[in-house]
């Protein structure tokens, strides 16, 4: 049985821990906060949780719900699961998702409760999509939240230029940090700027990637929280990561090797 609850207001695998924040920005990202509490479902706000019993049987790529947008919209999924092991989630699109090469978004769920969870949203084209799953039989749930928002025709077209490689379109009020040619660079976690905070602090962070081949991923490394994959060569947008960062030291930390194009990084404070 597949549980609908409503009312509550690449084929490469990537292993994800995501705690909750506030994310509309595009991207399969690891956020770590090494405090947090893995005893419940936590739905945010806003979104509308489907509960699938992994109990009743094993299933193979079988379809849990579609969706349609009837324009231009990001789709914010948040996962989470009570059970051990790892489950296979695939979210598909008849139409472009901007920032990924394909139309097909793979994930592996772990278990991840609580403040932890695997949160991914995409910029979609006016369209269906759909989400599947594969799990082997066992105790437990796995939640599958989603939000739709309609994107305005202005920033859909923005967010299109910089899918299509122009990464000169950071959202309003945003300032460049960094930017670094891929092209004939090799690097493993090499560090690309320290962000200093005195203070707990909010931030916004817009980070872009042109690279087409290769294989490139930016992390911001922190004491009390971190994010892994802001862009890899699979997830090339993550625009607008709105997070409250406590005092300290954050790294980012770029690892790449026969990649082109150039990584960008936008900042709000």
């Amino acid at each position: 049985m597949v549980e609908m609850m409503r009312g509550v207001s690449m084929k490469r695998k990537v292993y994800i821990i995501l705690t909750m924040s506030l994310l509309s920005g595009l991207g399969l990202m690891v956020l770590d906060f090494l405090s947090s509490s893995r005893t419940e479902f936590r739905v945010p706000p806003g979104f509308n949780p489907t509960v699938v019993e992994l109990s009743e049987g094993p299933r193979q790529d079988e379809s849990v719900f579609q969706g349609e947008l009837a324009v231009p919209s990001v789709v914010q999924f948040f996962l989470q699961s009570d059970a051990e092991g790892n489950k296979e989630i695939w979210i598909r699109s008849a139409s472009e998702v901007l920032g990924s090469p394909t139309r097909e978004i793979y994930m592996v769920v772990g278990e991840f409760t609580g403040s932890s969870s695997v949160s991914v949203p995409l910029f979609m084209d006016a369209g269906r999509y759909s989400v599947h799953i594969t799990h082997e039989q066992v105790e437990g749930q796995v939640l599958i939240a989603t939000k739709e928002t309609a994107l305005e025709p202005q920033e859909f077209s923005r967010l299109l230029r910089i899918h299509q490689g122009d990464l000169d379109n950071p959202p309003p009020g945003y300032a460049e940090v960094f930017s670094i040619s891929l092209q004939g660079l090799t690097c493993q976690d090499e560090t690309m700027h320290t962000l200093s905070l005195t203070r707990a602090q909010e931030v916004g962070l817009a980070v872009y990637t042109s690279a087409r081949q290769g294989m490139v991923r930016l992390d911001l490394v922190g004491q009390s929280s971190s994010y892994y994959g802001l862009v890899t060569e699979e997830s090339w947008i993550n625009d607008q990561l709105q997070t409250t960062l406590s005092p300290g030291k954050y790294v980012f930390k770029l690892t790449c090797a026969d990649a082109d194009g150039e990584v960008r990084v936008y900042l709000k404070q």
